[in-house]
């Protein structure tokens, strides 16, 4: 026997068909093996990823994590939630949550309210960080009980508070809620009472009223504003007494937001220290806020008071008692508002031909004709008169608008504008000599003539205001959709929910939701509640404006609540003015 065999050593060949022989085994049996055991391979898969989430770098984590989301099983998503929770990296928590965005799973909760009480800190703040994550006002009741349950944590119950602030922006909580917040009145920690405060004034229930008016004589600047916003949102007349005593403070914020607070209140019996201090303070915000209030408490009064002021020189003043000389309905202003379309500054113009227009001061006309033929005046004011001019109803209106749309120097907005005005008046010119300026050369001159018959009804200029739809600048595309607006047949429609879906232009969006749910399509009012959480100003003011012209009983009671939680004054003013067209329950004390 040779060597070679005696060692067990293999020859070149032999060793190279042992190996193919291996190979061909294992590639046809590995899959009957597999197909034969899924389960079992299924748990070594789920135990490998589950081991790659306990060691494997942060990247690395978030893939093990996309994995177990495509796998889609129980047991995957167990490891997302708990990984949600106690992993030691945020971004890999903030992945983990957004996998589980819109899942419908138990466990979601039931681990959420387990993190909250957990003895780890680390995994308490994990479990706020994602309490927002169900829309659940019993989630509400489950921070608040964490915050109780730790409350010598100063910190932990400052982020359980702020988690609680964005949590009733979104949903009510169940009614007492509010008594849970009271005590954190009383702390020390300057940060969690004023917290505590908004989050009382955001739910605006009067059973707050006694805690919140205690903290007030003791309240320093920054307290004391979010108290008046507390009150404003309530609307209850018991802390008027305080709010008045206000209007003495040397802080202009603490007294603006009194002032405020006051209008919502409609306290009536305050008008006349509001018009008291509206004469001596010459402060222009002072005196916005206190144009603002008087408005807000319609007294005959009060005309004499502003007209005083309307001998100032501050354009911002005089803007706002115009609107208030506006909205008030003084007749006996009409020559002093007269005398301001002769103002050097174009906003005091804009303002008085649109308080013109509110009286109905048909002896305006002369002046208001004046400013829409001045060629060097700002487009503001000649669109302002313009509006005015149909507002009083003057006979010539559509003639001056017909001839301002001659002028070949008229810029786009102004235009489509005066087009869409001119076509609600029922002196336009004949219907078949519009539709002929369809075929206009000029784009422009085509798209007001199919603004013009649309807001008479008539669809013969549907094809340019559905590829108007499709144009580059959003002002077009704006004007194109109320246009559709009222031609509303199946084509029109059709395109409006297209639009609505996907112009890349928030307000062009906006318009084509109020435009369908008017119609009947509800299911489009979502983009409109939706667009209530952007940053910009007109675009929620738009949105608001739209869901007032939808109303129903539903959408009133939601606006109300969402007046209690928007920031901005002027948006509150929109709201405001929505509530107050559909109905103005009498408040006077």
């Amino acid at each position: 026997m040779s060597s070679r065999c005696l060692t067990g050593k293999k020859s070149g060949p032999q060793l190279v068909w042992l190996l193919l022989i291996a190979f061909t085994f294992g590639f046809f049996l590995h899959p009957l093996i597999c197909s034969a055991r899924p389960a079992g391979q299924k748990a070594t898969i789920l135990e490998r990823l589950e081991q790659d989430l306990k060691k494997g770098l942060e990247y690395k984590r978030i893939l093990v994590l996309e994995k177990l989301a495509q796998m889609g099983t129980p047991e995957a998503r167990g490891l997302i939630i708990h990984t949600m929770l106690h992993d030691r990296s945020k971004p890999v928590r903030r992945a983990a949550q957004r996998m589980l965005e819109g899942v419908d799973d138990p466990r979601i909760a039931r681990a959420i309210v387990a993190g909250l009480h957990d003895r780890h800190r680390k995994v308490r703040l994990a479990a706020v960080d994602v309490a927002g994550l169900l829309q659940d006002p019993g989630m509400a009741q489950q921070l608040l009980e964490a915050a109780r349950l730790f409350a010598q944590d100063q910190e932990w119950v400052l982020l359980v508070l702020e988690s609680l602030r964005e949590m009733v922006y979104r949903l009510e909580p169940p009614a007492g809620f509010e008594t849970g917040i009271h005590p954190f009145l009383q702390k020390r920690k300057r940060k969690i009472r004023i917290t505590a405060v908004i989050i009382l004034a955001i739910l605006g229930r009067p059973a707050s009223l006694p805690q919140l008016m205690d903290l007030w004589p003791k309240a320093d600047r920054k307290l004391k504003i979010h108290l008046a916003d507390a009150f404003a949102n309530i609307g209850r007349i018991e802390p008027v007494e305080l709010l008045v005593r206000a209007l003495e403070e040397k802080d202009i914020s603490v007294l603006l937001h009194s002032l405020y607070a006051l209008a919502q209140i409609q306290s009536y019996s305050t008008v006349p220290k509001i018009q008291q201090l509206l004469k001596r303070n010459a402060n222009p915000r002072i005196r916005m806020a206190c144009l603002y209030a008087l408005t807000e408490m319609p007294d005959p009064d009060s005309v004499p008071v502003i007209m005083e002021i309307f001998e100032t020189q501050d354009p911002t003043t005089l803007h706002w008692a115009a609107y208030a000389l506006g909205q008030l309905h003084a007749a006996s202003a009409a020559p002093a508002l007269l005398d301001k379309l002769h103002h050097a500054n174009s906003l005091v113009r804009a303002s008085a031909a649109t308080a013109l227009g509110e009286l109905g001061c048909k002896e305006a006309a002369a002046a208001l004709l004046e400013r829409i033929a001045d060629e060097k005046e700002k487009r503001e004011v000649q669109a302002a008169a313009a509006k005015a001019l149909v507002k009083i109803r003057h006979p010539q209106a559509a003639q001056v608008i017909e001839k301002e749309l001659e002028r070949p120097d008229l810029d786009l907005e102004t235009r489509l504008l005066y087009a869409y005005t001119l076509g609600t008046l029922p002196e336009t010119a004949a219907q078949e000599r519009i539709a002929e300026q369809l075929q206009a050369a000029d784009f422009s001159l085509a798209l007001s003539a199919a603004l013009m018959l649309a807001a008479r009804g008539d669809s013969r200029g549907r094809p340019l205001l559905l590829t108007a739809l499709e144009h580059g600048y959003p002002l077009v595309r704006r004007y194109a959709v109320l246009g559709l607006e009222n031609i509303q047949d199946e084509e029109a429609n059709r395109a409006l929910a297209d639009t609505a879906n996907d112009d890349r232009d928030p307000l062009v969006r906006i318009l084509c939701a109020a435009s369908l749910v008017r119609a009947g399509f509800d299911d489009f009012r979502v983009i409109l509640w939706n667009a209530l959480e952007t940053k910009k100003e007109d675009e929620r003011s738009e949105a608001i404006i739209a869901l007032g012209r939808t109303a129903d009983a539903v959408t009133i009671r939601q606006l109300k609540w969402y007046l209690r939680r928007e920031p901005s004054i002027p948006v509150r003013q929109t709201i405001q003015r929505v509530l107050r067209e559909q109905s103005r329950p009498d408040k006077r004390d």
